[in-house]
């Protein structure tokens, strides 16, 4: 949806719901399975995000207001950074124990 948001190509009134709807089911098949998949899987969508944002038609300081957005808007979307990072410290602290 973000293209369409920076790009002014939705259109909002009074009355528009917006419906989440999720079944599990593509979140269990297309989930990164690694910490390192999830890294790579949330820095794409960052780059695409920040892509995006960029080439819009906002003025600068509005790119900058969604840039500096962008990581609390990702958060649930693209990655959950709470567990990303509870799993990179988990896999350091092992790795620091096994060397």
């Amino acid at each position: 949806m973000l293209p369409f948001f920076v790009n002014d190509r939705a259109v909002f009134v009074n009355g528009t719901d917006f419906y989440n709807r999720e079944t599990g089911l593509s979140e269990g098949r297309y989930r990164p399975q690694t910490a390192a998949a999830s890294w790579a899987f949330a820095l794409a969508f960052l780059r695409f995000a920040a892509r995006e944002t960029l080439s819009s038609r906002l003025r600068l300081w509005e790119k900058l207001v969604c840039l500096a957005y962008l990581p609390l808007y990702s958060n649930g979307k693209a990655v959950k950074w709470r567990r990303l990072l509870l799993r990179g410290l988990s896999g350091a602290m092992n790795n620091r124990k096994s060397g």
